[in-house]
């Protein structure tokens, strides 16, 4: 793949691989696979990590940079947030972000704040305000 889109995002807490892919494949609008759940045709590779630190289940997403997503990755990780019922830190895509250490903060109730984040040894966590 030639300088493929990326989306990443990870969760607080290990959800169903296979449900996160199917949320991923109604909002990106084209089929995403991983090594797990291998989907003929597909046009977007998800690589799925269990971290040991902060939150636990990490996506990356990639596909050909000539296929338009029909959702915004901050559309597709806001629904991963409500219908799966567990808080997402999305990474902001690098022209958005100004400091890269700033990503999106999405509740289960759907609201969106950006946070600060911090990177441990196997994992990203919210960075709080008094440096916890």
């Amino acid at each position: 793949m030639d300088n493929p889109k990326m989306m990443q995002f990870s969760l607080m807490d290990e959800r169903s691989e296979e449900s996160v892919l199917d949320l991923l494949n109604e909002m990106l609008g084209f089929s995403v696979e991983s090594m797990d759940f291998e989907i003929p045709n597909s046009l977007g590779f998800a690589q799925v990590m269990l971290r040991d630190d902060g939150y636990r289940h990490s996506f990356t997403i990639l596909w050909p940079s000539n296929i338009h997503q029909k959702s915004s990755s901050e559309e597709v990780a806001k629904k991963i947030a409500i219908v799966l019922n567990v808080c997402v830190l999305l990474e902001l895509p690098s022209k958005e972000a100004s400091d890269n250490d700033i990503w999106l903060l999405i509740n289960p109730d759907g609201r969106i704040r950006k946070t600060p984040i911090k990177y441990l040894e196997d994992g990203v966590v919210p960075f709080a305000a008094d440096g916890t």
